[in-house]
């Protein structure tokens, strides 16, 4: 959901004064602290300081954004990592800052707008949602199943929500031509799954650049500029990046006699 439909976010004065961690950092640390958390709040995926969805925004990028020195900006950010107050990732794509509490605000709203969804409203839907964004575990059978699972998967709302805002997820999902881009939550979803299976491979050390590789090969291929090409999400699901490209270049011929 673009950030212009949510205009704020929460802040709890006793909370921040309370964090320990966050409180015997530097007031300058404690300041870009602050600023990180407005940038977060407006990253293409929220809770995440990113650029775009795919491109985490650098130290570089972030020094330059509120104009201070590079080595007071590289100071402030060890304090704030070295006292727990945010979380890093290291991707492919670079260094992904992260905010714990925003991430967990923004999976319980988009849960309950599941819940929404799939309850038809139902207010006592949505208070199923606990503040941990889970659902609550006395919840009607019927309600947890259409809640945290679809009908090709068993999969949680809670864990479907962070595998298909992943970093990596995104880049792979932009390299799909425009014009083959369909059904874009349960395609991020399988994308996720297959990052996972690449990355168990002992000898995989770009599971993102290997799958984008692959979904570019398949799409420039005969077949998948064909009338009978695959969408993502199936080709994923056949594990198509296992596949030898040269069944790509006759496939669709093959394809077309079989329907005559």
């Amino acid at each position: 959901m673009p950030s212009k439909k949510i205009p704020a976010f929460q802040f709890y004065p006793a909370d921040w004064l309370s964090d320990d961690p966050l409180q015997t950092c530097s007031l300058s640390a404690k300041g870009l602290w602050v600023q990180m958390l407005c940038r977060m709040h407006k990253s293409p995926v929220r809770g995440y300081l990113m650029l775009t969805a795919q491109k985490p925004m650098t130290r570089e990028h972030l020094a330059q954004l509120e104009g201070i020195p590079f080595e007071q900006l590289s100071n402030c950010l060890a304090e704030l990592v070295g006292h727990g107050v945010i979380d890093w990732e290291e991707t492919e794509e670079g260094i992904v800052y992260s905010s714990r509490r925003m991430i967990r605000d923004e999976k319980k709203r988009w849960l309950c707008g599941e819940a929404g969804r799939k309850g038809g409203g139902n207010p006592n839907f949505k208070n199923q949602v606990k503040g941990d964004g889970k659902l609550k575990s006395k919840a009607s059978s019927s309600s947890l199943s259409s809640s945290s699972t679809s009908s090709s998967t068993s999969i949680s709302s809670s864990e479907k929500y962070h595998l298909t805002n992943l970093p990596g997820v995104g880049r792979v999902w932009a390299s799909i031509p425009k014009n083959r881009q369909t059904k874009p939550a349960t395609t991020k979803l399988e994308i996720a799954r297959a990052l996972q299976t690449l990355e168990a491979q002992p000898d995989m050390e770009a599971p993102v650049h290997f799958l984008v590789t692959k979904l570019s090969e398949y799409y420039d291929s005969p077949e998948g500029q064909g009338k009978f090409h695959r969408r993502p999400l199936t080709w994923l699901t056949d594990g198509g990046w296992e596949e030898d490209p040269e069944t790509w270049q006759n496939r669709e011929e093959a394809t077309a006699r079989e329907t005559l």
